[in-house]
C-alpha cells in the first residue's frame, strides 16, 4: 500500500499519523482553502497555513485528534474506520434496532486519545444505523452502539455479517491521526471574521470542539467524545485520500449531460468525488456528535447545512 509522504506508520500509537511539516511541504504551492470538510490533506494544510498567520493565541485551546482518510485496506482493522467489517468480537451481538438489522457505519478507536477522553468502558466504539438517514434524524431506535475491546482474540468475518434490512452504499475508509486543537472562538476584535473559520475544524475527530453550522459553542453538551463529519474528497488536488495520489474530479468537461438529472454524470463518473462509494453524506454535508452519558451509553446530536 502506497501512502502519502506526510503519513507516518512508525510513530507511537496505533493509528498511522500525519506529519505536520511534511504535510505543509507537500502542499506548499497549493491554494486550496480550508473549506467546510477536512476529508483531504490539502484542506488541512490550508487550515494550518491560515492558523500560522493569525493571532490564534487569543483563544482557549481544546486538543483533538483529527482524521484524514485512506480508502485502501486498513493497516489495522481496529483503528478508526468507516464501513467494511467491524471489529466485533465473537460473542458480542450485532444490534437489533426494533426488528431492523442495521448497517455497520463506523468505529472510533480511542486508544491513542485516552488523554482527551479519559476512562471509557472499551477501546473502540462501534456505530450501527437502521438506514441511510438514521444518523441525521437520530430517532429513538435508529442508531445502535457497542463498546468493545481492541484485545479481542476472535472477531467476526465478512461472511458472518448479517444482511442489513435497509442497505445503502457509502465509502469504506480508514483514518490517519493528526494531533491538533480547536479554539474556543470569542469575538471581540476587528479581524475575527477571518479567524473564526479556522478555529473549529470541520473534521472527523476525537475531543476538541464539535463543528456545527447551527449551534453556538456555548450550547455544546458535556460528555463530548467524538464527531463524525461527512466525507467527500477535495477535487483537483493531489492526495485526495492518504493512499490515493491522483486528483479526483469535482466537475466534468465534455461529458454527455442528462438534462433531467444534470448531476447524474458526476455521480456515475469513475473518478468523481460525488460517487456514493467514495463519499459518506450525513444529510447535506452534515455531522454527528457523540456524547457519553454517566452510564457510558451514547447520545448523539446531528445537524447539517
Amino acid at each position: 500500500m502506497a501512502l502519502a509522504p506526510f503519513v507516518r506508520t512508525d510513530g507511537p500509537g496505533f493509528h498511522p499519523t500525519i506529519d505536520r511539516d511534511a504535510l505543509l511541504a507537500e502542499f506548499a504551492t497549493d491554494r486550496t482553502g480550508p473549506g467546510l470538510n477536512l476529508t483531504s490533506a490539502a484542506r488541512l494544510a490550508a487550515a494550518e497555513r491560515a492558523r500560522r498567520t493569525l493571532p490564534m493565541e487569543r483563544y482557549e485551546r481544546r486538543p483533538c485528534d483529527l482524521f484524514l482518510w485512506g480508502i485502501g485496506p486498513a493497516p489495522d482493522p481496529r483503528i478508526t474506520r468507516i464501513g467494511g467489517v467491524p471489529w466485533l468480537p465473537r460473542g458480542v451481538d450485532w444490534p437489533d434496532l426494533d426488528g431492523v438489522v442495521p448497517t455497520f457505519l463506523c468505529q472510533f478507536d480511542f486508544r491513542d486519545s485516552r488523554d482527551l477522553v479519559g476512562e471509557l468502558p472499551g477501546d473502540i466504539l462501534l456505530v450501527f444505523v437502521a438506514d441511510e438517514g438514521s444518523l441525521l434524524l437520530n430517532e429513538p431506535g435508529s442508531v445502535g452502539c457497542r463498546w468493545v475491546s481492541a484485545d479481542a482474540s476472535e472477531t467476526i468475518t465478512a461472511d458472518e455479517m448479517p444482511e442489513p434490512s435497509h442497505p445503502f452504499e457509502f465509502v469504506r475508509a480508514w483514518g490517519a491521526r493528526y494531533r491538533t486543537c480547536d479554539y474556543l472562538f470569542e469575538p471581540g476584535h476587528d479581524d475575527d471574521e477571518w479567524i473564526e473559520e479556522v478555529c473549529v475544524l470541520a473534521a472527523t475527530k476525537v475531543g476538541g470542539i464539535p463543528f456545527s453550522l447551527q449551534l453556538d459553542v456555548e450550547m455544546i453538551e458535556p460528555g463530548h467524545l467524538c464527531q463524525l463529519v461527512s466525507l467527500q474528497a477535495c477535487g483537483g488536488v493531489r492526495w485526495p485520500w492518504t493512499d490515493h495520489e491522483a486528483p479526483m474530479k469535482s466537475r466534468l468537461e465534455g461529458a454527455e449531460i442528462d438534462q433531467e438529472w444534470p448531476l447524474k454524470a458526476l455521480f456515475d463518473a469513475p473518478n468523481s468525488i460525488y460517487r456514493k462509494d467514495r463519499a459518506l453524506m450525513i444529510g447535506d454535508m452534515g455531522q454527528a456528535t457523540f456524547y457519553a452519558n454517566a452510564d457510558h451509553s451514547i447520545r448523539i446530536a446531528s445537524d447539517c447545512a
